[in-house]
This record gives structure tokens, C-alpha cells and sequence, in this order.
């Protein structure tokens, strides 16, 4: 036997396998599996195995979905709590700017914690002391104004 006959029979060989399990495999299977789910207890089996991968997929979309609500409730915790702080600094920071009262009794609370705690517990009454023999200026933050 030459070379080539042998090349020429091994590809031979290849396209009857392949023709085979291609072909007529898959159609003899088919033709089983539907001979099988054609009776009464192969229907039961049928919806059995349905059964199963319904199941089955069900569990694994609850999964996906949950593990999904979880990143998008922590992504959007996070983003709003992040807006928050953002927010809740620029307040204090414009009530610093408006109230100076405030960030110096923090500074003076800061260096000495009891004498802070005393200025801030009589600050109100300091207030009242030192403006009641002076007339308030007129209230020019009225609202619509």
C-alpha cells in the first residue's frame, strides 16, 4: 500500500465516521427519545425532568437576582450616604461662615474640654448679658426677602 492509498482510505474512513455521527446518530436518538416519551410513563419522566431544570433554573436566577439587589442597594447606600456627608459638610461649613460663635467655642472646647463644656453650657446666658443694654440690630434674614 502507497502512501497516497492510505491517505485516501484514512479520509474515507473520516467521512463515513463523520457521516455516521453527524447523521444517523442524532435521527436514531431522536427517534428513541420520542418512541420513549410517546407512552404514559415516559410522560411522566418528560415532566419529571422538566421539573428539574425549571427548578433548577429558577433557584439560579434568585440567586443572580439577589446577589444583583444587594450590589445595587450598596452601590446606591453608598452613593447616598456619600451625597449626605457631602452635603451635611457644606451646611456646617456655610454655618461657620454665618455663626463664628459656633467654631470658637469648638476651638476653645478643643484645647480645654471643661472649660469648653462650661462656655457652651453658659454661652447663651453671656449672650443675653451682653446685648441687653445694646439694641439688636433689625432681623435682615426675614424670610421672602
Amino acid at each position: 500500500m502507497t502512501d497516497n492509498e492510505f491517505i485516501f482510505y484514512w479520509f474515507l474512513t473520516f467521512f463515513i465516521w463523520n457521516i455516521y455521527y453527524l447523521y444517523i446518530v442524532p435521527k436514531r436518538s431522536a427517534e428513541f427519545w420520542s418512541r420513549r416519551f410517546d407512552t404514559k410513563e415516559g410522560q411522566k419522566e418528560l415532566v419529571n425532568i422538566a421539573r428539574g431544570i425549571i427548578d433548577q433554573t429558577v433557584i439560579e436566577l434568585e440567586e443572580t437576582i439577589g446577589e444583583r439587589l444587594i450590589d445595587e442597594l450598596e452601590t446606591f447606600k453608598k452613593s447616598f450616604f456619600g451625597s449626605i456627608g457631602k452635603n451635611v459638610q457644606e451646611t456646617k461649613s456655610i454655618m461657620k461662615m454665618v455663626n463664628p460663635e459656633n467654631d470658637l467655642l469648638d476651638k476653645i472646647g478643643d484645647q480645654n474640654p471643661i472649660l469648653g463644656l462650661i462656655v457652651q453650657k453658659l454661652a447663651p446666658q453671656i449672650k443675653q448679658l451682653g446685648v441687653s443694654g445694646v439694641e439688636q440690630a433689625p432681623d435682615t434674614f426675614k424670610k421672602g426677602l
